[in-house]
């Protein structure tokens, strides 16, 4: 299952060493060197997924410092990885990667440590499988704390990745990612909130791979505004996000698998829209959410004309 000699490539360590000097430069400029090792890293590796037959992706979301129920889910794809014979490919984790008390609440952990060790022990059993782990920021994550957490990582796992605003072209399945919340309330202070340019550029992706008629996962942290129990919280209805909506709405688009988390309370549900369909898998956390830790595996079956079927694996818990 260690796929891990495999992505030890040039453009890696020549990005990690980018990574290096992040304190000497601005923000803007790691963000582009990280971004550039990630485009080198997929162009080298495009075809590596296809090997067996099957494309096998694991995804989690919502963490929030609950490292217990990570590590149980890591060992869930592993156990599923060594139970079907297919390796898994990589891992797609839907953001909220540490609980942030400053926007929440009622903190579940009110003895939590350090957010950035936080962050880094809550993905460290995933980065461990030693497949590519592909993150994107939720509501939680403060600039400076995801950044340096991902540093981290990378020493553990140098193809943890940032795909927050990236799309990521592979043969047989492709990924969008979209960082961020549409909901200034519920970000963090230096949090992402989500743009009308975001939501356009990320059309613009999701239409520029149509012709490919490849499956693409489109990767969110927060839900769209939905009729179903995917973004529903009781007592105050649906709060989906609209935009997002809108997107799934679109008839130009197909072959889309919408995945991600923030709404404890729906995890485990999808809704159908024109363009496919959207799962919440949220999550690892127990945070409103009895039925944790959330662990899916998502497998595109290319025999199959490329097939999609995502799956809630069973953990030690339920």
């Amino acid at each position: 299952m260690n796929k891990i000699l495999k992505y030890l490539s040039l453009p890696i360590l020549v990005g990690l060493a980018a990574l290096s000097i992040r304190n000497l430069v601005t923000d803007e400029q790691p963000a582009r060197t990280e971004a550039t090792a990630l485009e080198a890293w997929v162009q080298q590796h495009q075809n590596d997924f296809q090997e067996d037959g099957v494309i096998q992706f694991g995804v989690i979301s919502d963490i929030e410092g609950q490292v217990d129920g990570a590590a149980i889910a890591a060992e869930a794809l592993t156990n599923a990885d060594r139970n079907d014979g297919h390796l898994l490919d990589a891992i797609i984790v839907a953001g909220d990667v540490y609980e942030n008390e400053a926007i929440r609440r009622n903190p579940i952990y009110p003895n939590s440590r350090d957010n950035v060790q936080e962050m880094v022990a809550g993905l460290q059993p995933f980065a461990e499988l030693g497949v590519p782990v592909f993150v994107i920021r939720g509501n939680h994550e403060e600039e400076r704390v995801y950044r340096e957490g991902l540093r981290q990582l990378q020493r553990i796992n140098p193809q943890t990745f940032d795909i927050s605003s990236a799309t990521l072209d592979f043969s047989g399945v492709n990924v969008v990612g979209r960082d961020g919340y549409h909901d200034p309330r519920f970000l963090a202070e230096t949090g992402r909130l989500l743009t009308e340019e975001d939501y356009e550029t990320a059309l613009r992706h999701l239409q520029s791979l149509q012709e490919q008629n490849e499956p693409i996962f489109f990767i969110t942290h927060g839900p769209p505004r939905a009729t179903t129990a995917i973004d529903y919280v009781p007592g105050f209805g649906h709060v989906g996000d609209q935009n997002l909506t809108r997107i799934l709405n679109d008839r130009t688009l197909r072959n889309i698998v919408h995945l991600h988390g923030h709404i404890h309370e729906g995890g485990g549900n999808e809704e159908q829209f024109p363009t496919g369909t959207s799962i919440n898998v949220a999550s690892i956390t127990p945070y409103q959410n009895p039925n944790w830790p959330r662990v899916f595996l998502c497998t595109v079956q290319e025999e199959r004309e490329s097939e999609v079927r995502c799956q809630q694996l069973a953990t030690e818990e339920e």
